[in-house]
C-alpha cells in the first residue's frame, strides 16, 4: 500500500518535479501532495487522530532500509494488535541534511530515514498490549540504529531525562546553558523539558 504524502516549500513547478520520482513507483491509493495553505497542512490529519483515541508513539532513525529491516518491519507489522497502528518510513536528507547538527536545537541531521512507530487503537482494555507492541518493535529495530530519537514520537518521555539526552544527543549541554542562561528558574517547563542545570 503506497500513500504519498510529499512535501516541498518552495516554486510549485519545481515541486511537482522534485516528487514525480516518488509518484512513479506504483499506484498509490491516495496522493496527498499537491498546493494547499500551510493552515490546511496543518490540518490535514486531524480526522485520522481525533481526540479520545489512544495513541503511543516512538520512532528509530536508521542509515539504511536494507532486507534485514524491511523483514522486521514486515513481521512487526503482521503482528500488530490494532489494524489502525502502522509502521511509516520517514525519508529524510535533501535540505534537512545540509544543516550542520550545532547549528540548530535538532541534531539527528545524518540519518537518511526514521521509521515512525504509530500504535493507535481505541479500546482502553487493550493499553497493554499496544503499548507492549510499540515498546517491542522499538526495542527490536534498535540492532539496526545509529541511535536518537525524534521528540515528535516520545511514547509517554517515560524515559526522562534519558529521552532529552537521546533526543538531542551533543546539543544537550549547549541548551542546558541555555535553559540556565535565560530560564534558570525553569519557568518553561510544561513541555519537554532541558532543566537549567
Amino acid at each position: 500500500m503506497i500513500i504519498i504524502a510529499a512535501c516541498y516549500c518552495g516554486d510549485f513547478s519545481k515541486g511537482e518535479r522534485a516528487i514525480r520520482p516518488i509518484r512513479e513507483i506504483g499506484d498509490p491509493i491516495a496522493d496527498l501532495s499537491g498546493s494547499i495553505p500551510y493552515l490546511s497542512a496543518q490540518q490535514i490529519f486531524d480526522p485520522d487522530y481525533p481526540d479520545g483515541r489512544r495513541y503511543y508513539w516512538k520512532s528509530v532513525y536508521l542509515n539504511h532500509l536494507h532486507d534485514d529491516v524491511i523483514s522486521a518491519l514486515i513481521e512487526h507489522a503482521a503482528h500488530r494488535p490494532s489494524p489502525i497502528t502502522s509502521l511509516d518510513i520517514w525519508g529524510l536528507g535533501g535540505a534537512f541534511a545540509r544543516v550542520k547538527p550545532e547549528e540548530t536545537a535538532f541534531v539527528k541531521r545524518d540519518s537518511p530515514f526514521m521509521i515512525g512507530i504509530e500504535s493507535n487503537w481505541d479500546d482502553p482494555a487493550s493499553d497493554d498490549e499496544n503499548i507492549g507492541w510499540a515498546r517491542d518493535v522499538f526495542s527490536d529495530l534498535q540492532r539496526f540504529s545509529p541511535g536518537g530519537i525524534y521528540l515528535n514520537f516520545p511514547g509517554f518521555a517515560e524515559e526522562g531525562e534519558e529521552l532529552m539526552k537521546n533526543a538531542y544527543d551533543a546539543n544537550y549541554s549547549r541548551l542546558q546553558a541555555v535553559k540556565r542562561k535565560y530560564d534558570p528558574d525553569n519557568f518553561f517547563r510544561n513541555n519537554f523539558n532541558i532543566r537549567p542545570v
